[in-house]
């Protein structure tokens, strides 16, 4: 519970079709080989011959695609800048770590990666939260300048920007 006169505000962004923007290493696709056989024709190239069908891209319900993803965008976020967006490691909050808040009395920031969603959620008093609605905090503009360099988009649809009230992965 946050003290009178302090409020939450969250921003955020999605990725714009996650599953189908992220690709593997060529290396990697004689694993995410497909059980079926396909011929050539089946696939639009008679003049090919392709007894099996390989997996280009992170599957969705695969069993590993959570961990994979965890890993690719905490990797980005925690990389220093120009490949990353350079973020310390102690901004981020997780589900089995101590919340990293100063105090709930002060000013705080932190970063969260799940999956393909970023946020980054910040204490403040209610009068300096008033007017940011609809503006992207700091922390994104730095989040979308590395999405900018990678060729990631994200979707303004599902995007919150300096919010009190949202909804969030269902909830």
């Amino acid at each position: 519970m946050l003290p009178v006169g302090r409020v939450l505000i969250l921003s955020g962004d999605d990725h714009k079709g996650a599953f189908f923007e992220w690709s593997f290493p060529e290396d990697w696709l004689q694993f995410l080989i497909l059980c079926t056989p396909a011929s050539g024709h089946r696939v639009g190239r008679p003049d090919l011959e392709l007894p099996f069908l390989s997996l280009c891209v992170i599957p969705m319900g695969w069993i590993l695609a959570v961990t994979l993803f965890q890993h690719l965008h905490r990797r980005l976020g925690f990389e220093p800048a120009p490949m990353g967006a350079g973020f310390s490691p102690g901004l981020e909050w997780l589900k089995d770590a101590p919340l990293p808040l100063p105090s709930l009395f002060e000013n705080a920031a932190w970063i969260q990666y799940y999956l393909d969603d970023f946020g980054a959620p910040e204490t403040m008093l209610l009068e300096e939260a008033v007017g940011r609605k609809g503006t992207p905090s700091g922390l994104q503009l730095r989040q979308r300048a590395l999405y900018k360099r990678h060729g990631v988009e994200w979707a303004d649809s599902k995007a919150h920007l300096q919010e009190t009230k949202v909804e969030r992965m269902g909830v």
